[in-house]
């Protein structure tokens, strides 16, 4: 990622804003006054082949003060991004698509079973794996513009001492993702 021609453009995306309260791990009470809510960004636009390919980043900062496995959760902010192809010969590919959201919340000492598999348009084959999530945005400038975005190569946060990107949470047993099913499975040992 060291030789990128850097060049930045805004798009608009349709919002849609969902309520999200359902919960799918028995253990969660949901709370009268719980707000979390779901967003997609939605469109459909086509990019002409350009070698090398483009990246796509979305930077907000901060996180909140209650976690407790990355150091100096309020001073980072997240990095959702994504590399496209070169498209020169390939023509057109989706996107996959997650079968069920995730809980928002784990329950200390309570067995999850997660499916997070996907589904893909194109038939293309998916492997699920455990990644390190990315720095982005500061609390200079936690919602930046498109002249502000960190741009390749992201920076990594860094996790606190007993954490890592393969034991994110505490479990017993330790935590484990199928690669090929995208089963998650894991039990939380500390609040």
């Amino acid at each position: 990622m060291s030789n990128i021609n850097a060049f930045s453009f805004c798009y608009s995306f349709c919002l849609s804003r969902r309520p999200y309260l359902e919960s799918n791990y028995n253990c969660i009470k949901i709370a009268p006054n719980a707000c979390v809510d779901a967003y997609e960004y939605n469109t459909t636009f086509t990019l002409p082949p350009i070698k090398g390919g483009y990246y796509l980043s979305f930077q907000r900062c901060c996180r909140n003060s209650t976690i407790n496995n990355l150091y100096n959760p309020l001073s980072l902010g997240e990095n959702i991004w994504t590399h496209i192809n070169d498209t020169t010969g390939i023509g057109f590919n989706s996107s996959p698509a997650f079968k069920n959201l995730p809980p928002n919340f784990l329950c200390t000492n309570t067995p999850l079973v997660f499916d997070h598999s996907a589904t893909d348009a194109n038939g293309d084959s998916l492997v699920y794996e455990f990644f390190q999530p990315y720095n982005g945005a500061n609390s200079g400038n936690p919602r930046p513009d498109c002249s502000a975005y960190d741009i390749p190569p992201f920076n990594l946060v860094t996790y606190n001492t007993g954490f890592s990107m393969l034991n994110p949470v505490p479990s017993s047993p330790s935590i484990f993702l199928n690669n090929k099913t995208g089963q998650l499975r894991l039990t939380p040992t500390i609040p």
